[in-house]
């Protein structure tokens, strides 16, 4: 008789980047490479936009992403922590192909020379609470919690969206925060970090984009409210090392349009 020994080698998930484009949160499109610093390790790529690195030793690593049609990005990692799936949004390019109707500002940035400016930190912050993509449903929430409770949820929030928490009344405080998990069908969203100050019910998310500049000095900041027609938003450049910073305040957006800003001096 002859024996038959089946031998079965498994590999041990260490780590889950899940990549999401940053405009759609859908699957990122385009050709996308990932690499873990002095690491061969190839990652498993699957059709969600997810990839797998398996049998690493536990221990700090810089994750690069290079990406066709999005910022390359590097990101600290540790796979000493118990939760070892990363969300990781991707901020479009300028050349990104948009499709037809989709809200957008452009801008070229150059200093007073007239040279681009690369590298510059861009944050918009949508004003007009009409567009909010959410509200708090709970009564209370005090300093130092990281679960909301939300409703009202105006399109999709995803893990690595970052939003202004503003309060109501005359008052209220605003609060930048960042969503690090996203629970029981966007009704509970874990923070990255605890809230610094207490809000009561009705506080409204408002969606925050942050981006850079090219090469070119070139920046796009695209917008998915699709709730009004028109809305407000506050944009805040920065060049590379906080040299200098420029506050836009109110610029106006018109819904399924293009707002070209023409060319920002910093000084």
């Amino acid at each position: 008789m002859e024996l038959k020994r089946e031998i079965r080698f498994s590999s041990r998930v260490s780590l889950v980047i899940s990549l999401l484009d940053a405009w759609t949160c859908q699957a990122p499109i385009g050709k996308i490479t990932l690499e873990l610093e002095g690491v061969r390790t190839k990652a498993v790529n699957k059709s969600n936009g997810s990839y797998i690195f398996s049998d690493l030793p536990h221990g700090d690593y810089i994750l690069r992403v290079n990406a066709e049609h999005y910022f390359d990005i590097q990101v600290p990692l540790s796979t000493n922590l118990v939760r070892m799936i990363e969300h990781i949004p991707l901020q479009p390019l300028p050349s990104y192909p948009f499709s037809q109707g989709a809200t957008l500002i452009r801008a070229i940035l150059q200093d007073q020379n007239g040279s681009p400016i690369r590298g510059a930190r861009v944050t918009a912050t949508v004003e007009s609470e009409e567009c909010a993509s959410a509200r708090l449903m709970s009564e209370k929430v005090e300093k130092g919690a990281d679960l909301l409770t939300v409703g009202s949820v105006i399109g999709a929030i995803t893990a690595g969206s970052s939003f202004v928490l503003r309060g109501r009344g005359a008052k209220a405080a605003d609060e930048w925060i960042c969503i690090k998990e996203v629970l029981e069908f966007q009704k509970r969203l874990q923070l990255q970090q605890p809230l610094e100050g207490s809000f009561s019910r009705g506080a409204v998310l408002l969606p925050v984009i942050q981006t850079r500049s090219t090469e070119r000095g070139e920046l796009v900041l695209p917008f998915r409210t699709g709730r009004n027609s028109s809305f407000g938003v506050n944009i805040t450049i920065a060049r590379e090392g906080g040299e200098s910073r420029r506050l836009l305040k109110e610029v106006m957006v018109s819904e399924g349009a293009v707002t070209n800003l023409g060319t920002q001096v910093l000084t």
